[in-house]
């Protein structure tokens, strides 16, 4: 029986996590332990999940160390572990990376697509390393996106197509029945990018002086309640803009 651990955040992987319970339930793996995000207060829902079982909480990847488990999932986990970590599972690492691989690699995945006018988007399962979502891809998924596409909407989205793919693809991960492909092998056909966490400023600056398509494009990339809006830059002013301001473009 192959032993499992699992650092996750957020609803996808409290989804995630459902599923590898239910195989637990059914005998056909073991959950070790489980590591959450170290970003957030509460812990999402997670120990509902996890309550009455017997299932060590991790506080530190550095825990990994003194385990002895087959396969780490991770989903939304928050930092990236480093080679000595990686090393403790004894088959494969694994991290549910939603965008489509090799082209969007890193942060705000979604929004970058919308600025490309992408016509395809997706969600990956891939081997990890610790340069961050640059592993061999195992599975993905990847579907299309409308001409008029909306950062919310894209990333409500792409959780249903990620659910989808751990759903079709986690007893495959535990029977080991997959074939890493390089990225290295992809980027020459999708090309490649990495972007960070901090970029998302740059985003939601919106420049008075733009056409009103790049304008409205750069809204319909970054305005995403409840998180701040993205500012209209006039001159030396300052707007922050909603939904009013955009109606009023058209």
């Amino acid at each position: 029986m192959k032993r499992i651990v699992f650092f996750g955040a957020k609803e996808i992987g409290r989804y995630c996590l459902s599923v590898l319970l239910d195989s637990v339930d059914r005998e056909e793996c073991d959950l070790l332990a489980f590591g959450g995000s170290s970003r957030l207060k509460s812990d999402e829902g997670f120990s509902s999940l996890l309550e009455g079982r017997n299932v060590q909480v991790l506080s530190n990847p550095d825990e990994l160390l003194s385990l002895e488990y087959d396969i780490l999932i991770s989903v939304q986990y928050d930092r990236i572990l480093n080679q000595k970590h990686l090393d403790a599972a004894k088959e494969i690492n694994v991290n549910l990376h939603m965008a489509p691989l090799p082209e969007y690699r890193g942060c705000n995945q979604f929004s970058f697509a919308i600025l490309d006018q992408k016509r395809e988007f997706g969600t990956s399962l891939h081997l990890m390393t610790p340069e961050a979502d640059a592993g061999d891809l195992l599975f993905e998924s990847r579907f299309k996106m409308g001409h008029e596409e909306w950062v919310q909407d894209l990333f409500t989205r792409t959780i249903e197509e990620s659910k989808l793919l751990f759903s079709e693809h986690f007893k495959d991960l535990l029977a080991g029945t997959y074939r890493p492909i390089p990225q290295n092998e992809l980027i020459q056909e999708r090309g490649s990018s990495f972007h960070l966490r901090k970029e998302i400023g740059d985003i939601k600056q919106v420049n008075a002086t733009w056409p009103i398509e790049r304008q409205k494009l750069h809204f319909r990339a970054s305005f995403f309640p409840p998180f701040e809006p993205p500012v209209l830059i006039d001159g030396e002013e300052r707007k922050k803009l909603d939904m009013n301001w955009y109606e009023s473009l058209e």
